[in-house]
């Protein structure tokens, strides 16, 4: 996969938080996926991609020496994508689903000022219609960003004093890592329940962050618990129930997040 950006689209990275103008940004991406299905309802889904590129800056100037140059950053990184399970039939519960969910994407090494070492996919799958898409009902994880990642709150050191101050996730963590369950039980024909949990981390957590040091050393994010349940009526009338709610990390506030979605579905 080759992507080439040449509409001048800000940059910026955990080294160089003010946005870089740009003369082309190119992505390159190789992407393996696997699955399948073992014996006694055992299932596998994996995938894997690998980054690699370039940020390449118009000439920019130097007062001191009185010259222009350009900036070049490299790019690379890679995510991983895996669930596996069990997907069988109980003689009480019915058909059942257990499996374990793990989603990670590399993050950027702030030691590194002329590399990238971040995934960051400008056309991966975020949103489904108009719905975001993801690991969470609230939270909404890939493997490189989450739902309102611009608006984390973090404590930091600022004069002697602690303060509480806003500053976007890209400014303050990279990379994502994922652990979840989920899992389902079909107890009737018209009835299917299931449980989902998320712990989600930072894989980068800089100790400097927008020139402040952070009082916080913890890549921990924030965990989420999820209830559904799904029920089909007269086989053309389903009704749907999905509540998640979002258990935040100090890195980012103390008031957690829910959603509670109602859904109604009629088909003549």
């Amino acid at each position: 996969i080759l992507d080439s950006d040449k509409s001048g689209t800000p940059y910026s990275n955990l080294s160089s938080t003010s946005a870089l103008n740009t003369a082309k940004i190119s992505r390159q991406y190789i992407d393996v996926q696997v699955g399948g299905r073992l014996e006694k309802g055992a299932f596998y889904n994996a995938e894997f991609a690998m980054q690699s590129g370039g940020v390449d800056t118009p000439n920019l100037f130097d007062p001191v020496t009185q010259t222009t140059f350009t900036r070049h950053i490299d790019l690379s990184g890679s995510a991983l994508n895996f669930e596996g399970g069990f997907d069988f039939v109980h003689p009480r519960w019915g058909r059942m689903i257990l499996a374990f969910v793990f989603m990670q994407g590399s993050g950027d090494n702030v030691g590194t000022n002329d590399k990238d070492e971040k995934f960051n996919a400008s056309f991966g799958h975020r949103y489904d219609g108009l719905e975001r898409t993801g690991a969470g009902e609230v939270f909404a994880a890939t493997p490189y960003s989450f739902f309102n990642e611009d608006k984390a709150i973090v404590a930091s050191q600022v004069q002697g004093s602690t303060q509480v101050i806003s500053n976007p996730y890209t400014s303050l963590f990279s990379g994502l890592r994922t652990f979840g369950f989920r899992g389902s039980i079909n107890p009737i024909d018209s009835f299917v329940a299931g449980l989902e949990f998320y712990l989600f981390t930072a894989r980068e957590t800089p100790d400097i962050r927008n020139g402040s040091p952070t009082t916080i050393n913890d890549n921990e994010l924030g965990r989420e618990l999820i209830i559904t349940a799904h029920y089909t009526y007269a086989k053309r009338i389903n009704f749907g129930l999905r509540w998640g709610k979002f258990f935040p990390a100090a890195n980012l506030n103390n008031v957690g997040s829910s959603r509670l979605m109602l859904e109604a579905q009629a088909r003549f």
